[in-house]
């Protein structure tokens, strides 16, 4: 788990070392809460067969309002 990729560069040194261990590409799953869409790419083009799962939450909120009376 990454909790943000922004480049790529510190989940694929991570691979890199599961690879260097004998993990095959196909048995890695990189989870991640935000990834910049460059760190995606980079990372799905050095390692194709790496899977690649963003979490994404989405608050629904209803608009605040406040007021203040004097």
């Amino acid at each position: 788990m990454d909790a943000t990729v922004a480049t790529g560069a510190a989940a694929m040194m991570a691979i890199r070392v599961l690879l260097d261990h004998d993990v095959k590409e196909e048995n890695i799953i990189l989870a991640s809460l935000l990834m910049a869409e460059i760190g995606v790419h980079s990372i799905a083009y050095a390692f194709p067969k790496v899977l690649e799962t963003l979490v994404i939450v989405t608050l629904e909120q209803s608009p605040r309002k406040s007021s203040i009376e004097f």
